[in-house]
C-alpha cells in the first residue's frame, strides 16, 4: 500500500480531527502518482525514527522519555507527558492513529506569481467540471487543511519558490473507517 506522509505542522490539526481531504504535491511527472479509488496510508513524519508524536506541535518523542510515562494513570501520566512534550502540550498520538483513504479525485494545476500576486490555473478544468473562482480557492485551501488560501499560498511559495510556476498534482480522499 502506497504512502502519503506529512510534516506540515500548518496541517497538523485537520489530519488529527480528520478534516484534511487533500493534498497538493510537487508534479515530479506527468503522471499522478495516486489514481482515483486507491488506498492509500496516511503517516505523519514517518522519515523519523520515532513512532510518538505531540498532538499540538508533532514533534516527536523519544523512546527514553516515553518509557518513563510506561505504566502511568491519569493525572500523573498527564503531569509526565507535560514534561517531556517540548511545546507543553499534554497530549500525544502514534503514527496508527491516521488509517487510511481512498483517494476520489486527481487534477493537476499550476501555482506561481504573477507581480508578486499569487495565482493558479487548473489543467482541464472543463472537463472536471472546475470553475476557479475565490471560493474554489478556499475550498482548496481548506480541504487542504490550512485556516486560509493567504495561508497556503505563503506555505507553498516557502517551500517551493513560486516566483517560477510550478506544477502539483491534487489528491482528494474520503477517509476510511
Amino acid at each position: 500500500m502506497k504512502i502519503l506522509n506529512f510534516t506540515a505542522v500548518e496541517v497538523l490539526p485537520s489530519l488529527l480531527n480528520r478534516s484534511k481531504a487533500q493534498t497538493i504535491e510537487l508534479a515530479k511527472t506527468d503522471k499522478p502518482r495516486f489514481t482515483i479509488g486507491q488506498k492509500v496510508k496516511i503517516i505523519w513524519n514517518q522519515r523519523k525514527e520515532y513512532y510518538e508524536f505531540c498532538f499540538g506541535c508533532g514533534k516527536s518523542l523519544e523512546y527514553d522519555l516515553l518509557e518513563s510515562i510506561d505504566g502511568l494513570d491519569g493525572i500523573e501520566r498527564e503531569k509526565m507527558i507535560k514534561r517531556i512534550l517540548p511545546c507543553g502540550h499534554r497530549k500525544i498520538f502514534r503514527n496508527s492513529y491516521f488509517k487510511r483513504v481512498v483517494i476520489t479525485k486527481v487534477f493537476r494545476m499550476e501555482i506561481g506569481k504573477i507581480e508578486g500576486k499569487p495565482y493558479l490555473n487548473i489543467f482541464d478544468k472543463e472537463k472536471l467540471g472546475i470553475k476557479v473562482t475565490l471560493s474554489f480557492v478556499d475550498e482548496l485551501s481548506k480541504l487542504d487543511g490550512f485556516n486560509s488560501k493567504e495561508q497556503m499560498f505563503k506555505y507553498l511559495d516557502k517551500h517551493y519558490d513560486l516566483s517560477q510556476s510550478k506544477k502539483f498534482w491534487v489528491y482528494r480522499w474520503r477517509w476510511l473507517k
